[in-house]
């Protein structure tokens, strides 16, 4: 088993006229390029998603999208981003899933999902305190999703599991160096091994992200155009 990681896909099967293309030549054929190369992954793989798979305002509308990921052999567990407005209850995803035959989509609502003797973690997150114009409103959805964190993690724990991966949509970090001290607290009680993130667009490979590892923790940046639409292996 090896576990590969991508954010962001932005599908827009559904949608026909909402695409990626304000972003940019980078963009272009992006659907295509997303379904040549996680194709080529296998059943025996996981594929973490971590938020902003569709562009779909409702979920039945977002079905085209989630039957080019089932079509795709890996397992995909799918957590929430800002731009997933279909996104709706526990049970209404998981009748969604059942009824329209997604049986390699597994959705991560603050919960986790176990894969062999690791927990994968979930929760979207938000911008975090010191964010330009970060205020109130901020600091409030920002506590709301630590708690939210803490919750699946211990839930992770209590179900046996010392490894861990978070998969969490926004970015922990201000920067290549500035980890959130809260977040980062949170993850090393925790014992995580593994922090991926994406909601970035436009960067590239040299830009000022968090990759690499701190205090024993490697962290990941896999938003789509940053990987080149090309997955992430992160753990084998």
């Amino acid at each position: 088993m090896s576990i590969y990681a991508i954010s962001d896909l932005h599908l827009h099967l559904g949608i026909p006229s909402k695409n990626m293309n304000v972003f940019g030549n980078r963009w272009e054929n992006y659907v295509e390029r997303l379904d040549a190369s996680c194709g080529q992954l296998t059943k025996d793989d996981i594929l973490l998603i971590p938020g902003d798979i569709s562009w779909a305002t409702y979920v039945q509308e977002s079905l085209p999208d989630f039957a080019l990921l089932e079509k795709w052999d890996a397992v995909k567990l799918i957590s929430k981003g800002n731009h997933d407005y279909w996104w709706t209850t526990a049970n209404k995803l998981e009748t969604f899933r059942t009824e329209n035959g997604l049986e390699s989509v597994h959705f991560l609502h603050n919960s986790f999902y176990p894969c062999g003797d690791i927990a994968i973690c979930a929760n979207r997150g938000w911008l975090i305190p010191g964010t330009q114009g970060f205020g109130k409103d901020d600091q409030k959805i920002y506590a709301r999703e630590l708690i939210r964190l803490e919750l699946s993690l211990q839930a992770a724990q209590q179900a046996g599991y010392e490894r861990k991966i978070v998969m969490t949509h926004y970015p922990p970090a201000l920067g290549s160096n500035q980890p959130d001290e809260a977040i980062l607290a949170l993850l090393k009680q925790y014992g995580v091994e593994i922090c991926i993130y994406g909601h970035l667009h436009g960067k590239k490979q040299g830009d000022d992200v968090l990759c690499g590892t701190v205090d024993g923790i490697a962290f990941h940046m896999v938003s789509s155009d940053y990987l080149q639409f090309q997955p992430l292996r992160i753990l084998d």
